[in-house]
C-alpha cells in the first residue's frame, strides 16, 4: 500500500514537470513572437512612426528590393531603434536587409485588381509590382492609384 502511494506521487510530480515545462515552452514562444512583431533582428522597429499631412503628395523615400517607396499623404516616416533613437525611413530602406516582407509583415492583406493593401490602424500599405507606398487611412486608395498612374 505504501508502494503504490509512492508511485502516485512521483506520477504527480512528473506530470507537473511535464506540464510545467510546456507551459513555459509556450510562454517562451509567444514571447517571442510579440517581440519579432515589434522588432527585428537588427534591433529597429518594424512599424513606421508618421507624421501626417493635409498635401497630398506622392514622396520617394527610397527603394528596397528593387521597389520604389513612397509616401502619400504623410509628412514624416521615421522607425525606433531599440536604443530609443529615430532614424528616417530613408536610411532604414538603405539597409541591405530591409525587405517588401519585412514592411508588409502583420497587415491584413486584401488583393486588388494589379495591386494589394495592407492595412493597419492608423495606415496602409499599397504594393504593386514596381512600387510600395505608404498612405494614411484617410487618403482614398483610388487617389493614390491615380496618382501612380500620373
Amino acid at each position: 500500500m505504501n508502494y503504490d502511494r509512492r508511485n502516485e506521487i512521483n506520477f504527480y510530480k512528473k506530470l507537473s514537470i511535464i506540464l510545467g515545462t510546456i507551459l513555459a515552452i509556450i510562454v517562451v514562444s509567444l514571447g517571442v513572437i510579440f517581440y519579432f512583431d515589434q522588432w527585428n533582428l537588427h534591433g529597429v522597429s518594424n512599424m513606421p512612426h508618421f507624421d501626417w499631412t493635409k498635401d497630398r503628395s506622392l514622396d520617394l523615400v527610397g527603394k528596397v528590393e528593387g521597389k520604389s517607396v513612397y509616401k502619400y499623404g504623410i509628412s514624416e516616416m521615421t522607425y525606433s531603434t531599440f536604443s530609443a533613437n529615430k532614424i528616417t525611413a530613408k536610411k532604414y530602406y538603405e539597409q541591405s536587409w530591409v525587405t517588401v516582407d519585412m514592411l508588409t509583415a502583420s497587415g491584413l492583406e486584401t488583393s486588388r485588381e494589379g495591386y494589394r493593401i495592407y492595412q493597419y490602424d492608423c495606415y496602409y500599405i499599397l504594393l504593386t509590382d514596381k512600387v510600395v507606398v505608404f498612405c494614411s487611412n484617410d487618403v482614398p486608395i483610388e487617389e493614390v492609384v491615380q496618382s501612380l498612374g500620373k
